[in-house]
This record gives structure tokens, C-alpha cells and sequence, in this order.
């Protein structure tokens, strides 16, 4: 009796194809959720304490794409407009919306016209100015995207490698002029 349970379950399952391949989708599909709902992505931030001065806060802050005291990406002549105020605050350039100070360069684009995000990709619109000339600048979408836009390197302050670029040898990259990261500097072969 056993022997026809188990064939006429294995018969289904090759006379029926569809439905065998709509279980397997459907399993798929539930191992992946069950996947997704156990990664771990952190838990919650802790709230910033309340005793700490708003001369330590500076210092905690995202803006760690500093390089020679400036924050990467910014205009220079708007460098003085990128403080802190007295409560933790920062005005939008051009909208003057009031955001936290701890937003500006969180990878996230808080401010309408985008002036909270000198650093990163995350508005478009948006244009990122290189390091070694604040006339020479990009768009921002191409920060941090595996491709030396900037000849001192200074889009790519992550050195993030794009897995869906080929890469070819580093004597090849200097014949067509297209570097990937790591990013040599190249300014002063540009003159």
C-alpha cells in the first residue's frame, strides 16, 4: 500500500510540471523571505546623549570625507556656509530648510536643493567639486561609483571596486587615460 502512495506522489509530480514548478518558485520564495527577515541590520541607532557638548558633537559627525581640513566635494567659497549652528543645526543653501547638522553627509538627501549631500551621490542634480581645482567638477552621481572622474582621485574616497567593470591592467588604464580605483593622481601630468 505504501509502495502506490509513494508512486502515485512522484507520478503527479513528473505528469504535472507546472506544478511542480510552481512548489519549487513557491519554496524559493519563502526561503528568500525567511532570509531577508533574519538579517541583521543593526537594530536601532542609540540616541545621542544629551550631556555631550555641541563642540564634541562636531566630532562625531559623518563628515568624514574631509581631506586638508575641507569637506570633499564642496564648493570652497561656500566652505564657511557648512557650519554647525549653537543647537546642532544646518540651514539649507538655497531652500533654508533647518535639518539636524549629524544629516549633512549621511548618504541620504534631506535638503530640496541638495546642499546637505556635498560629498556623496545621493542627490541628483547635484555636482561634486574634485579636490585639486574647484573649477573642475562632476556630477555627483559618478562619486564613489569604481571610476576616477576627478584627476586627484577624490571622487573615490571609498575605493570602491565596481564589479561590473572590466578591469583591465593598470598600464592599459594609462594608454586610454580611464582609471579605476585605486585612483592615481594625475593632476600634475594635466598641468
Amino acid at each position: 500500500m505504501t509502495n502506490i502512495v509513494r508512486r502515485s506522489g512522484l507520478n503527479y509530480l513528473t505528469r504535472r510540471p507546472v506544478a511542480t514548478l510552481v512548489i519549487c518558485v513557491a519554496f524559493i520564495l519563502v526561503l528568500q523571505l525567511v532570509l531577508l527577515l533574519s538579517w541583521d541590520v543593526g537594530g536601532q541607532p542609540k540616541p545621542i546623549s544629551s550631556s555631550i557638548g555641541l563642540s564634541k558633537l562636531g566630532q562625531n559627525l559623518p563628515l568624514t570625507r574631509k581631506e586638508g581640513g575641507r569637506i570633499l566635494g564642496l564648493n570652497p567659497a561656500l566652505s564657511n556656509r557648512y557650519e554647525m549652528d549653537e543647537e546642532g543645526m544646518f540651514s539649507c543653501l538655497i531652500t533654508k530648510e533647518i535639518i539636524q547638522y549629524s544629516m549633512v553627509n549621511d548618504d541620504y538627501c534631506d535638503c530640496k536643493d541638495g546642499s546637505d549631500e556635498p560629498s556623496t551621490s545621493a542627490c541628483p542634480g547635484t555636482f561634486f567639486f574634485c579636490s585639486s581645482s574647484s573649477s573642475s567638477t562632476i556630477p555627483s552621481s559618478r562619486v564613489n561609483d569604481g571610476v576616477c572622474d576627478c584627476c586627484d582621485g577624490s571622487d573615490e574616497y571609498q575605493n570602491v571596486r565596481n564589479p561590473l567593470l572590466a578591469r583591465p591592467a593598470r598600464d592599459r588604464q594609462e594608454v586610454i587615460g580611464k582609471f579605476l580605483t585605486p585612483c592615481p593622481d594625475t593632476c600634475s601630468i594635466l598641468g
